[in-house]
């Protein structure tokens, strides 16, 4: 019983983590077509820039497109940041789901051990009542058994009293 519990939360967990994953490479994607969008030269993902670097401006950009430019890479670089501290969390959380499934694996083999040896037992306890039931059984035929022969011996004592109680008499008789 309890493994199907942590067998079904397992499962569950596995479900929010392919969740967290697809929700992962939507962002992944939205942030790609953003930069797209913002008609970012750079393809993604981008090389983070070094602040204090001065990139060279190609003649055809103006100052406005320029900012614009810059803007959009440092916000396609945010992004890149933000998918690889996401992407480090995921592969935390996958080691920990596996580092659970292998837990999960071995507490079933335990539970399944448990539940044998409480079954034996269980199969040891009924034994034990037969055997019970049994003992009463003899013990009361026993007690009957003990009874009859007390009641024949008693009988026989009797017959013999009486018998010598007649011999007695008789021989009195006679004897007078």
């Amino acid at each position: 019983m309890q493994y199907g519990r942590l067998m079904k939360a397992f499962k569950d967990s596995m479900t929010r983590f392919q969740s967290l994953q697809q929700t992962t490479a939507e962002m992944e994607q939205e942030a790609f077509d953003r930069t797209s969008a913002a008609g970012s030269p750079i393809a993604y993902p981008s090389p983070i820039r070094e602040a204090t670097r001065e990139e060279p401006r190609p003649p055809s950009f103006t100052p406005q497109a320029y900012r614009q430019v810059q803007a959009s890479t440092s916000e396609a670089n945010e992004s890149a940041a933000a998918i690889r501290q996401l992407e480090s969390n995921i592969n935390d959380m996958k080691t920990i789901f596996d580092d659970l499934a292998a837990m999960v694996a071995e507490q079933g083999e335990v539970v399944e051990q448990i539940g044998e040896k409480t079954e034996i037992a269980a199969n040891h306890v009924e034994s034990g009542n037969q055997e019970l039931v049994q003992a009463t059984k003899y013990k009361k035929c026993s007690n009957r058994l003990t009874c009859c022969i007390v009641y024949v011996v008693v009988t026989v004592l009797v017959i013999v009293l009486v018998t010598v109680l007649v011999v007695v008499l008789v021989v009195l008789k006679i004897v007078k």
